[in-house]
């Protein structure tokens, strides 16, 4: 929702409910999945333990956010289809193990991370394409697409234990915990700046500009706690929250 605006309400509010309701919904399958495979094989850890108590409620919950989704989509038009297909697609591959071996997008080596910046950049700003100048629109793409990759980088730090024992390969698995933390801190620099540029070019108040500072300042101090022993409900809870923050912002600013 951070650039709807700048679309003049030719983006319906109910495509981003859909948006919202159908990743309820894929993340609980995927955490549902992982559950089975982690059980499978016997290697339930304390995140897992975790999980494992509320797991029995998660095709409930799954039954009411897909029906929610549909309902959603129903809402928005299914002529959109054509156009969200493709991060449709990778997105439910990612999660069900529907490839050879009962393999996932996310277990080859090296690409989950840059499958989620790309599916949510699409989501995010394929309704802006020949709506707003084009010089804009690519620095917006570049920008969600970098800040997805460092803000998703701490949770591969998270999973380089599960990862390494199912033999795949992220950027945290090669980089190691301490160059990741360093790659994420540029990575939202790098997309800090970007925003800037875009606030400036979108005429946002300064109001704009000192609270995507103050949020840009809670990122990096996130950037120092251990992620690999970190619990997984502050790990997830305020990293996921944070994006959430980013986009009220935008919101906010650009938005209203």
């Amino acid at each position: 929702m951070e650039y709807a605006g700048l679309v003049q309400g030719e983006i319906e509010i109910v495509y981003f409910y859909f948006v919202g309701s159908s990743t309820v919904t894929l993340y609980l399958l995927h955490r549902y999945i992982g559950l089975a495979k982690v059980t499978a094989a016997q290697s339930i850890d304390a995140r897992y333990r975790a999980i494992r108590i509320i797991a029995p409620y998660y095709p409930y919950l799954g039954f009411v956010f897909g029906s929610l989704s549909v309902y959603y989509l129903i809402q928005v038009g299914i002529d959109i289809l054509p156009v969200i297909l493709i991060p449709m697609v990778i997105s439910g591959l990612y999660v069900i193990p529907l490839l050879p071996g009962g393999r996932r997008l996310r277990d080859i080596s090296y690409v989950k991370i840059f499958l989620i910046a790309l599916t949510w950049t699409w989501f995010s700003v394929w309704y802006l394409v020949g709506k707003i100048d084009t010089t804009l629109l690519s620095i917006i793409t570049i920008e969600h697409l970098i800040f997805m990759i460092g803000i998703t980088l701490p949770f591969d730090i998270r999973d380089m234990q599960i990862d390494t024992r199912d033999g795949v390969s992220t950027l945290a698995t090669y980089l190691g915990v301490s160059k990741s933390i360093s790659l994420t801190r540029l990575l939202l620099i790098v997309s800090y700046g970007l925003t800037l540029i875009i606030l400036y070019l979108i005429g946002s108040s300064i109001w704009a500009y000192i609270s995507y500072s103050f949020l840009l300042c809670g990122l990096l101090l996130m950037m120092r706690i251990n992620y690999s022993k970190s619990r997984d409900v502050y790990i997830t809870g305020v990293l996921d929250g944070l994006i959430l923050l980013k986009g009220l912002i935008g919101w906010v600013y650009i938005v209203g």
